[in-house]
């Protein structure tokens, strides 16, 4: 399966909207980063959990997930597609505006370009784009693209560049038709962007939340050994010590990170420390 089928995919599972959701988990190859590009993955992370409800934590055996790995090219499923799905960041891909990028492909969204209504803000300039690339710049309906009931956005971080898929270094292939705005950033995301992922997952008014303990006792019991013992309430309430948090200073212990869903069985909570060990 090339790039363009594996964006171009029909999803299977949808909300409300008729958009495809996120699967539960995602994993990172262990053959994948080094410790410096975990360290980037971990900070696209970070954005995610800073402004949106959606939460990564390691997989254990969860069946449908997101497989983080190195093929050729940056790209992803859109959406839940069912078992592992693949999310490539190949050479020249390894920066955090393109993770968050794809990762929100995976969360459910396409490329700003490709909405119903984009001939009304850009021009696509088809003798310019390169020969078998015509695909990525193909617009969908209504009932396949939901834009969640916002404005065309060209600051998306899901908007295309004025010279993506160029045949020729000076010859656009997307003009904006408003004046004096850019497209094609890879900063993070737009308050947009951050608008419609809330709207899918049902967000909510968002505080911001810190990764660390609940519990006192939490480094204890993680030596312990419980964070494998009982992991359903120790990754829920001693984050930090069972090395469930992605460290924007590099720190990575975990080798995956995922989307929990919450369950019945939440586990137990372990028995009183009388002293660190």
């Amino acid at each position: 399966m090339n790039e363009a089928d594996y964006r171009n995919s029909d999803i299977e599972y949808q909300d409300e909207f008729g958009l495809p959701l996120a699967p539960a988990d995602f994993e990172a190859a262990q053959t994948l980063p080094d410790h410096q590009e975990r360290s980037i993955i971990a900070r696209a992370i970070e954005e995610y959990h800073k402004s949106t409800c959606i939460r990564f934590v390691p997989r254990s055996n969860e069946i449908d997930f997101v497989f983080v790995t190195r093929r050729e090219g940056c790209f992803s499923m859109i959406g839940r597609d069912g078992g592992q799905q693949l999310l490539s960041l190949g050479d020249g891909c390894m920066f955090v505006g393109i993770i968050i990028h794809e990762f929100m492909h995976a969360v459910g969204f396409w490329h700003e370009q490709s909405r119903a209504d984009r001939d009304n803000y850009v021009t696509i300039m088809w003798e310019n784009i390169q020969q078998g690339q015509t695909h990525n710049f193909a617009k969908y309906t209504d009932g396949r693209l939901h834009h969640l009931n916002e404005a065309y956005d060209y600051n998306s971080i899901m908007h295309y560049g004025p010279y993506d898929f160029t045949k020729y270094r000076n010859r656009p292939t997307i003009l904006p038709k408003q004046r004096n705005v850019m497209i094609g950033q890879r900063s993070g995301f737009s308050q947009t962007d951050v608008r419609k992922i809330n709207k899918l997952y049902q967000c909510g008014s968002l505080h911001k939340e810190t990764c660390e303990d609940t519990d006192s006792q939490c480094r204890g019991w993680a030596e312990l050994g419980e964070c494998k013992k009982n992991p359903k309430w120790m990754h829920t309430n001693c984050r930090r010590s069972c090395n469930q948090c992605p460290d924007i200073n590099g720190d990575w212990s975990a080798h995956s990170f995922g989307r929990t869903e919450p369950t019945e069985d939440e586990g137990k909570k372990p028995s009183v420390l009388t002293a660190l060990v």
